[in-house]
Order: structure tokens, then sequence, then C-alpha cells
């Protein structure tokens, strides 16, 4: 047996820098749409939710103080996680949250979960972004956001980060979906989409 040495491959070239317009859009489009003190809603689907996608942002945004942050899901039940093993309580349903806020939340935030098209997720989905709602995915909960729009039921365009546009992009029936590489959130109102690795810094 031979072994024959051979070069490293290039590393590829680093990205340009955004732009400071772009910055200042991501910003100015993830403002609280509502209220000085804004509610935040984690949701979940019982049947399974990635833990790390819920568990790092709804952790780091209670912690901070900043919002009223709540652990959402659609029925009355522990949600059930990729890890078999662990289960999480919620706070409050979907329909808890619709009688204490009849004019919608601040901000949804969505994981990836399983079945990535629940009828009654997106379904609140997008009631909430029709009531003006920030809707922001955490990496693959892209797929969900990306299953609202091609489903026809809101008027959003998902623009997705480079884990969820890997994920999309073998999908060609999704046309209103647009693929951004190099960056960590991506703002396309009323939503937007965080590759898991960037919840923790932006939060």
């Amino acid at each position: 047996v031979f072994l024959v040495p051979i070069a490293a491959p290039k590393p590829p070239p680093p990205p340009a820098p955004i732009p400071a317009a772009e910055h200042a859009r991501t910003m100015e489009g993830l403002k609280p749409p509502k209220r000085s003190f804004p509610v935040i809603a984690v949701l979940a689907l019982n049947e399974g939710t990635e833990i790390t996608d819920f568990l790092i942002p709804y952790s780091v945004l209670r912690e901070s103080g900043l919002a009223e942050v709540i652990a959402v899901a659609i029925e009355p039940r522990p949600i059930k996680t990729y890890e078999a093993s662990v289960a999480i309580e919620p706070q409050a349903t979907t329909r808890q949250i619709d009688e204490r806020y009849p004019d919608g939340v601040d901000y949804v935030i969505v994981p990836a979960m399983q079945p990535r098209a629940d009828p009654a997720v997106m379904a609140w989905i997008n009631a909430q972004a029709g009531k003006g709602a920030k809707i922001v995915s955490v990496c693959a909960g892209a797929l969900t956001l990306g299953a609202v729009a091609l489903h026809g039921a809101s008027d959003v365009r998902v623009a997705f980060t480079r884990n969820g546009g890997n994920l999309l992009g073998r999908d060609r029936r999704r046309r209103r979906d647009e693929r951004r590489r190099h960056r960590r959130a991506r703002v396309d109102a009323p939503s937007a989409s965080r590759g898991a690795a960037a919840a923790l810094p932006h939060a």
C-alpha cells in the first residue's frame, strides 16, 4: 500500500462584508411591530420539535428581560422533542394566546418541527402574520415557513439563510423562496430566518 500525499484544497474566499444599508434594513425589520415590551411566542409542535432551535431562543430571550417570552404549543400536553427522552411542558396553547392577545403577538419564533407542514401550525402562523406579528424561523424551521408560503395561505415571502436554503433548494416548487449565503439572519417582512448557530449570538 502506497500513501501519496496530496495538496490540501484551497480554502474558499472570505465572504464580502454585509453592506451597511442591508444591515440597517435588517435591524429596522426586526424592531417590535406593536409593543415597547414585546410579546414573543416560541412555537412548538406537540408531535415533534427540535430542542436546540426551541430552547436557545426561548432561554436567551427570556433571560434578557426585554420581552414577555412564552412557550406555545398547539395542544395542552407535553412537547415531544427529537431527543426522545426529553419533553417540554408548554406555558400556553395557541388558543390561549389568541384569547390573551386578540390583536396578535409581536413575534412568533418557529423552530424545526415534524411534520413540518402541520395544518394547525400553518394556520396559526398565517393568522399571526395577518395581525402584524413578525415571524422568525430558526434553522430548518424555515421549512415550515416555506410550507405556509407554498400553500398560498400567506403573503409571506420566505428568505432563507444557508441551512434552510440548503434544504429548500431541492424543492423546485417553492418559487417564492430565496436563499442567501453568508447571512446569520435575513429579514423579508413579515418573515425572517436565522441559522441555528446564529440563534445564540444574535438573540
